[in-house]
């Protein structure tokens, strides 16, 4: 039990060190926002965030491009090993992707607008955006471009692996 209340304290204080002078309150709002984050993740699991993180059911816990375009940059600076694993969850099921992309007429990797825990797409059918929404692959590659950009860590960009990432062909990126 130690080891756990620890943790949470650790915790507090990456999500509570944003200071904004003269504005408290919008210092304790962007706090308690980091801390939504962190506590929707864990560093031993692969695995990204859904838009309405854990404390809503809205999007049923699936993971969107949301993570790797707007929350990500947070991870990447403030905690790069939850960084690694959102994007280690998306590299874990290339081969959905892959597959994916193949089956839409591409090559290269088409990452789902909509996954759970088997990283296929599950956009209910009769939402067109599964097949339409095609920058969610760019997303991603960017994303991992700026994790080795900014840590530069061989052994993580091996983990990571982006480099045999390839865009759909409908993509010019």
């Amino acid at each position: 039990m130690t080891s756990h209340i620890n943790n949470w304290l650790d915790l507090r204080k990456v999500a509570g060190k944003i200071k904004i002078d003269g504005y408290p309150e919008l210092a304790r709002a962007v706090n308690a926002s980091l801390y939504e984050l962190f506590i929707s993740m864990h560093e031993d699991e692969h695995w990204s965030i859904s838009p309405g993180g854990i404390t809503t059911n809205s999007y049923s816990g699936h993971v969107f491009w949301d993570f790797e375009t707007w929350m990500y940059p947070v991870f990447l600076v403030m905690h790069p090993l939850l960084a690694k694993n959102g994007l280690q969850y998306r590299f874990d099921h290339i081969v959905g992707a892959r597959k994916k992309a193949k089956d839409n007429g591409y090559e290269g990797t088409m990452w789902p607008w909509e996954s759970g825990f088997t990283g296929d797409e599950i956009t209910p059918r009769e939402f067109a955006t599964g097949t339409f929404e095609h920058h969610i692959s760019g997303d991603i590659v960017f994303a991992a471009r700026q994790y080795d950009h900014l840590h530069r860590n061989k052994k993580v960009r091996e983990a990571v692996s982006y480099t045999h990432l390839t865009l759909p062909t409908i993509c010019s990126v």
